[in-house]
């Protein structure tokens, strides 16, 4: 899948992160984030940008090598189709003095 013409690469801006569903193959979601180029803005031009974030598809029948087409979904409406909240959490050691 190509998703160029929609991410924003800048400086440092472009792909931010991937991850799979947590249930992954069983529920065979990828999420992308990415600094987004909203059509309508010159092509990778400075200036204050969003992130987006969407969810496309693996299609098992190619290894998951590959998003199932059509499959993108921007996961912007909180409660829509698809929606689902990733959350991380890293833990940092303490020094004690």
């Amino acid at each position: 899948m190509d998703i160029s013409s929609q991410v924003n690469d800048f400086n440092d801006r472009g792909l931010l992160g991937i991850t799979l569903d947590p249930d992954f193959p069983n529920t065979p979601y990828v999420y992308l984030l990415f600094t987004w180029n909203p059509s309508g803005f010159g092509i990778n031009s400075a200036g204050a940008r969003v992130s987006r974030l969407i969810r496309v598809e693996a299609d098992p029948a190619q290894g998951y090598n590959v998003a199932m087409p059509g499959s993108a979904q921007t996961q912007t409406v909180p409660g829509g189709p698809g929606h689902v909240i990733l959350l991380g959490h890293q833990q940092h050691g303490r020094q004690h003095r």
